[in-house]
């Protein structure tokens, strides 16, 4: 291997003692023995450290820390260099993160990086600490993994953070199935910067202009080839032949029909019932619409080519003020990408072609639903399944919980928040009451529900709600449970090991401790998770019920919960949805407990090989890959008697300079922005989905 040492103009050597390359009071030495290991073992093995990472823990990690009330400034130095051994037969994919502050979480405060080290090869790996040139800065969660001459590859990065007050860094995996050994020369700090190139970053088509793979077009000639190869592709491969015109088990027992969807309970598992009486498992794929908008304001020249004025395609252009997370590159004049290569593909009659398109793939590829976030009247038109997407929208009162990704949770408490459920089911149910094509109602999205392995997470939204003050409708409702519970301020303190003056005290913003105290605490927060959890679900339920009874009400896709509020939403949802990226299914034996279906709202797979910069929330080896681990999830997770279905996320991938709002840019599509299916992941779709029910009906 190629030795690191002369390659750096300035160095700073992590493994060892560790000289900053600024001078200040903070710097302390790190040598190997003050690491902290999770599930993970160390042994020097010549000047490096050879890791063995567990596969018991989800985050196996080796984590080194600045001394207590300490930092760490590495301003001067901006780029991280790794060089890495892996000894095994398989790839190995690990992740590095650099933390400025004790609070951050792997979103604030910190950089996160990910790469994969090959069978049996030693590589050379950099990690650019600054933001400054970073895919953030740039408006896209990762940028170019092109090799940067001697300071290695590039590291997948997203994330920003000071570098003149370090605290902390790791290296750990995500998640993993078995262990895996990496040997790790000493990690050195480099002042050489390490950056992509910016400037004209996409093709006029939106795809990556520095590198080439199988189906990327090149001149606009290509799609009207590509287009008639998936047309005889499309006829070659009908619907699978045991499907009713729902997407129904033909082959299965004839039940009653309702003209609408249902669920039941059949030889100890669940299904849902289709229109016409057939068992019905929601096999489907999200966010089918046309419509991948990019940011162009301001990054004008990451792009090769975009449309003048008086072009026909300037007509995608539009303007977004949406930005969920914070930076000026996320919101802006905007480009459809996909929309403008669908002109360019089908003609002007392009919307109706799409839509057209996108029922046939679907069926060829064995798939039944349209998805959430999908365009609702396409499906409605063609009497194809779909489900409707709803939430509460408007000026109510929220509570933290400390897992507030998307934002505060609704206080469903507030009477502001039952208002816009109404407004929001009532203009939905005016499309959708009478539609036997709807399959039911999901309404909001990865709300935060909080949830963790500490009180402080599990019980985030009890820990919220009492940091609020008296004008919170929730912390109002928290307050009379203890009353009605302890009478007295006394009594309380009491149970709680605290020493409260009054009930007005704790009215005021209230921080609880961390661990809670005494166990009678910890079951008041629990409590109270179950009582806000039942408030906001039957707010939902009961407002669905009296606009449109028709259709089920299928959940508000937990990302993150605890099982205190999965049980309170089992009272009144009628099938209990999750995003669930990682599959672990020990993970949600609970739920299966809880006597409702479970569907999928979410799951994905994404790799590097065709032009993107990201594999998203699971990134695998390829394409092949992809597919592979599509059919391998749908095995497992229709394997399981209470899982009625899961929904691939998403139709189209994002696009490669990142999506208005949040930058996310995933190689996540069944098709590219160009709208080319990927051939890997359709055929395997295409074996697994054609098997599905005879899948579900032999679970146990």
């Amino acid at each position: 291997m190629k030795n690191l040492l002369p390659v750096v103009a300035a160095m700073v050597v992590l493994f060892g003692t560790l000289t900053a390359p600024k001078a200040n009071a903070a710097t302390v030495g790190l040598p190997f023995g003050s690491a902290n290991l999770t599930d993970t073992t160390t042994v020097r093995k010549g000047d490096g450290l050879s890791t063995v990472f567990g596969a018991s823990n989800p985050w196996p990690n080796i984590r080194w820390n600045a001394p207590e009330g300490s930092s760490w400034d590495w301003s001067g130095t901006p780029t991280m260099l790794l060089a890495i051994t892996n000894p095994g037969r398989e790839d190995v994919e690990f992740y590095v993160r650099v933390d400025d502050d004790a609070s951050a979480d792997g979103m604030k405060h910190c950089v996160t990086a990910s790469a994969k080290v090959s069978a049996g090869k030693s590589q050379q790996f950099a990690l650019a600490l600054s933001s400054a040139n970073g895919p953030d800065a740039m408006g896209m969660r990762f940028g170019p993994t092109s090799p940067v001459g001697e300071l290695g590859t590039m590291m997948l990065a997203q994330g920003s953070l000071d570098p003149h007050h370090i605290v902390a860094y790791q290296i750990f995996r995500a998640r993993p199935k078995e262990s895996a050994t990496l040997i790790f020369q000493p990690i050195a700090l480099t002042d050489k910067t390490a950056s992509p190139r910016y400037d004209k970053l996409v093709d006029r088509y939106g795809q990556y202009s520095r590198a080439n793979w199988p189906g990327k077009v090149h001149d606009d000639k290509d799609f009207s080839a590509q287009a008639a190869l998936e047309q005889a592709d499309l006829k070659a491969h009908p619907a699978p032949a045991n499907r009713d015109k729902w997407g129904g088990w033909l082959d299965g027992p004839q039940l009653k029909a309702t003209g609408f969807f249902r669920t039941e309970k059949r030889d100890e598992k669940w299904w849902l019932v289709d229109p016409e009486g057939r068992l019905f498992l929601s096999v489907g794929v999200d966010c089918i619409r046309p419509n991948e908008s990019t940011v162009v304001q301001g990054r004008e020249s990451m792009f090769a080519e975009l449309p003048a004025a008086g072009d026909p395609l300037a007509g995608f252009y539009g303007s977004s003020t949406w930005q969920a997370l914070p930076g000026s590159q996320y919101s802006g004049k905007t480009f459809n990408l996909y929309g403008a290569n669908l002109q360019r593909k089908y003609g002007t009659a392009w919307e109706a072609a799409f839509c057209d398109n996108a029922a046939s793939r679907l069926r060829s590829w064995g798939f039944n639903t349209f998805g959430n976030w999908s365009n609702e009247s396409a499906p409605r038109e063609r009497h194809f399944p779909y489900v409707a997407t709803a939430g509460a929208w408007g000026n109510f009162a929220r509570v933290p919980s400390g897992v507030d990704y998307w934002g505060k949770m609704p206080d469903p408490f507030d009477p502001e928040f039952a208002a816009a459920v109404d407004r929001s089911i009532k203009q939905k149910a005016r499309d959708v009451k009478d539609d036997a094509a709807c399959v039911g109602y999901f309404v909001d999205n990865e709300l935060s529900w909080g949830g963790g392995e500490t009180d402080a997470l599990h019980y985030g939204l009890s820990y919220g709600t009492l940091s609020l003050d008296a004008k919170s409708p929730a912390k109002a409702a928290f307050v009379e449970l203890l009353k009605s519970r302890y009478t007295t301020i006394g009594k309380l303190n009491a149970a709680w090991g605290v020493s409260l003056a009054s009930w007005d005290e704790l009215m005021a913003p209230y921080k609880a401790s961390s661990p809670l105290a005494t166990e009678v605490q910890r079951k008041d927060f629990s409590d109270f998770l179950g009582v806000f959890s039942s408030k906001y679900f039957e707010v939902v339920s009961s407002t669905i019920k009296r606009y449109d009874p028709n259709h089920l009400y299928l959940g508000c896709r937990f990302a993150w919960y605890a099982p205190e509020e999965v049980a309170a939403s089992a009272k009144y949802v009628d099938v209990i949805s999750f995003n669930i990226y990682h599959w672990d299914r020990n993970q949600y034996l609970f739920a299966e407990k809880l006597g409702k279906p479970i569907i999928i709202g979410e799951f994905h797979f994404g790799a590097l090989d065709r032009g993107m910069f990201s594999g998203g929330l699971v990134p695998v080896k390829d394409q092949m890959a992809r597919g592979e681990r599509y059919a391998a999830y749908i095995r497992d997770v229709l394997s399981e008697p209470a899982f009625v279905g899961a929904h691939w996320f998403q139709y189209a991938d994002e696009p490669t300079t990142g999506r208005y709002g949040d930058g996310e840019n995933y190689n996540i599509g069944f098709v590219s922005i160009t709208d080319t299916p990927y051939p890997e992941i359709v055929a395997a779709a295409r074996a697994v989905n054609a098997k599905v029910y005879d899948i579900h009906g032999a679970a146990k």
